[in-house]
């Protein structure tokens, strides 16, 4: 059994289907490939020392990609989590949003990529973490 184990949640809110770029993304396994306009997909990933990613979506017919970061190392009372949301072109969308829930005080950033939740603290090597696009 892994030590990390992490449920993401992707949820498009935008207009745009997003297509999974396999080819720039690092360190995921079993991502979505595809996730329509409106809807949401999930995806659980363990790691034995860490999890650490970068998930890559190109968005609809647009040239923008969204970049998904997550990385989770350490032990209680040391736990570092870092995740970030950003796009190529980050005035396309506005309204956006990442939650984490290894921490033992989950924390939330909204409004304008670039998004990004840094910190080292009491928590735990699994919880949740949702990227809401758009």
């Amino acid at each position: 059994m892994a030590l990390y184990e992490v449920k993401f949640t992707i949820q498009n809110n935008t207009d745009q289907t997003m297509a999974f770029d396999s080819q720039g993304s690092q360190g995921t396994h079993g991502w979505p490939t595809e996730i329509p306009a409106g809807q949401s997909g999930t995806v659980t990933q363990s790691g034995n020392l860490s999890i650490n990613l970068t998930a890559v979506y190109s968005m609809g017919s647009s040239s923008v990609n969204a970049y998904l970061h997550f990385y989770l190392t350490g032990l209680d009372p040391l736990v570092h989590t870092n995740m970030s949301l950003s796009y190529s072109d980050n005035d396309t969308f506005t309204n956006n949003e990442i939650y984490e829930t290894t921490s033992h005080s989950p924390e939330t950033e909204t409004g304008k990529a670039p998004l990004s939740i840094s910190k080292t603290n009491n928590g735990s090597s699994g919880g949740n973490a949702t990227f809401t696009l758009g």
